[in-house]
């Protein structure tokens, strides 16, 4: 049987704010759905010792009076807790023409292992490590005789280790990513074989 699209659209939100909790659970945060904030309910909020994030996840086209009502509800939370964060996520449906690699988060993860870390994650700690890739997304594929180039997008996770022994000297964050590399078979066996580019946005270790 197939499941029809207007169906499974019907549990994309609740998929979404699942994820992110997972995430931002991985990231140290406590994490709560469905909160109430003044006349206002949180699809979810995210707190930690140093601050705190309010987040709506909006899946498919955003009507006019749900802007005007975002508008509304970033300015409360702005003026309520001043130091706080107001993330409006927007969640699109999966492209039925999607392009898919199977296990491309492993290829990725095997190629670091022995390309290296990244400079702009490197800098990050003493020993910074790559944990995992996840969430990755193909944009474009280009198939020459030689190789497959692809470029994508997602989230790595490294851990930050800064080696002072003390016991919460290390941690793991997850860092947006965006890549452009070849593929090729090795014995029948997809593997990543050069890096055209890698940048990832760390912005949020230094907020």
């Amino acid at each position: 049987m197939n499941i029809d699209k207007r169906y499974l659209r019907k549990y994309y939100h609740h998929a979404a704010v699942d994820q992110l909790c997972n995430q931002y659970k991985k990231r140290g945060y406590k994490v709560t759905v469905e909160e109430k904030i003044g006349k206002y309910r949180l699809d979810m909020v995210a707190r930690n010792d140093d601050s705190i994030i309010f987040f709506e996840v909006k899946t498919g086209d955003v009507r006019a009076e749900t802007k005007e009502r975002i508008k509304e509800l970033g300015q409360f939370l702005k003026e309520s807790y001043p130091n706080s964060k107001f993330l409006l996520v927007a969640v699109r449906y999966p492209d039925e023409d999607a392009i898919i690699i199977d296990n491309i988060e492993a290829i990725l993860f095997d190629f670091f292992v022995g390309y290296g870390i990244p400079s702009e994650l490197d800098e990050l700690s003493t020993h910074t490590t790559i944990e995992d890739f996840s969430n990755v997304s193909i944009n474009s594929v280009e198939i020459s005789n030689s190789s497959i180039r692809i470029e994508c997008e997602g989230e790595v996770e490294v851990n930050l280790d800064y080696d002072n022994h003390e016991s919460d000297a290390d941690f793991n964050m997850s860092f947006p990513f965006v890549l452009k590399g070849a593929l090729e078979f090795n014995k029948e066996k997809l593997e990543m074989v050069d890096l055209e580019d890698f940048s990832a946005d760390t912005s949020e270790f230094y907020d």
